[in-house]
């Protein structure tokens, strides 16, 4: 597929399509990893004055492919502040806080990432696959730091937002049952230990 638009973006003349190949052809570049590629490929686009709704997508995943410990991470965190603060990017918020929250991930600051994606779900008024996102992205993280309480929470929300058509649906629903389960054994056997200790304890 790289080959095939690389090839086509050199023939084709009619900018609007051309600017569309080099969108694709840097999502691409970030699915295998190949970040300055993807950079390269998302700036192309951002240079040839797209409509916003893709100006905004591109400079979303152009933040998402900077590696960890990049210098130009600081200054794309403080474009995306910028931005939340902008009054045209108001219905965009939950992926703004969203892209910030990918980027604390790369650079292991999960504190931090977990407060912007918080941020995300509460901004997200009419897009439920970002809310789906950001809700699975804390689920993950609480899951990880095994504190199974608050993975459960996060994937309760998950499921109930998510549709059963989405492509995430069926693994996340079987970690979610497993996870109601354990979490309902934890209380239990939290609950017998605090009755067996009162029981032991002098009249």
């Amino acid at each position: 597929a790289v080959e095939e638009l690389k090839g086509a973006t050199e023939q084709i003349r009619f900018k609007r399509k051309k600017v569309r190949l080099n969108y694709i052809l840097a999502q691409i570049y970030q699915l295998l990893q190949n970040y300055p590629l993807a950079q390269k490929h998302y700036e192309i686009v951002l240079r040839s004055n797209p409509e916003y709704d893709m100006a905004f997508s591109a400079k979303m995943n152009l933040a998402r492919s900077l590696e960890a410990g990049s210098s130009d991470t600081k200054k794309m965190r403080d474009k995306l502040l910028k931005m939340v603060k902008d009054d045209k990017n108001k219905e965009y918020l939950d992926q703004i806080y969203f892209t910030i929250a990918e980027m604390d991930v790369s650079n292991q600051d999960t504190t931090s990432a977990i407060k912007n994606y918080i941020l995300s779900t509460n901004n997200s008024v009419e897009n439920n696959s970002q809310k789906v996102l950001s809700f699975l992205a804390l689920a993950e993280i609480y899951f990880a730091k095994k504190l199974y309480r608050s993975a459960k929470t996060y994937y309760d929300s998950t499921v109930v937002h998510m549709e059963k058509n989405f492509r995430l649906y069926e693994e996340t629903n079987s970690i979610h049952l497993v996870l109601s389960d354990l979490v309902a054994q934890i209380n239990t056997i939290e609950r017998q230990d605090s009755l067996q200790m009162v029981a032991k304890l002098p009249k």
